[in-house]
């Protein structure tokens, strides 16, 4: 099914996609929290930021889920 591998290709993408996009965001937020406690005495520990990785770690999974099983589905014909 050529259907099946461009899904599993577009998924496979978006989760790569989300991981950076994922590293990036929890990069910025630490560093303006580190900031913040410092400078502008702000309450929040820097590990806060960590908390944001948490939707972007389950996305990519469901990404990997599906991408995964649209692999499967395209080798079998």
């Amino acid at each position: 099914m050529k259907h099946a591998r461009i899904i599993y290709r577009v998924f496979a993408v978006a989760a790569v996609v989300l991981l950076c996009t994922m590293c990036t965001v929890v990069a910025s937020e630490y560093t303006a929290l580190v900031y913040c406690g410092r400078y502008a005495l702000c309450s929040a520990p820097p590990w806060v930021a960590f908390y944001m990785a948490i939707p972007f770690a389950v996305a990519v999974g469901v990404c990997l889920f599906i991408s995964l099983y649209f692999r499967k589905k395209s080798r079998l014909r």
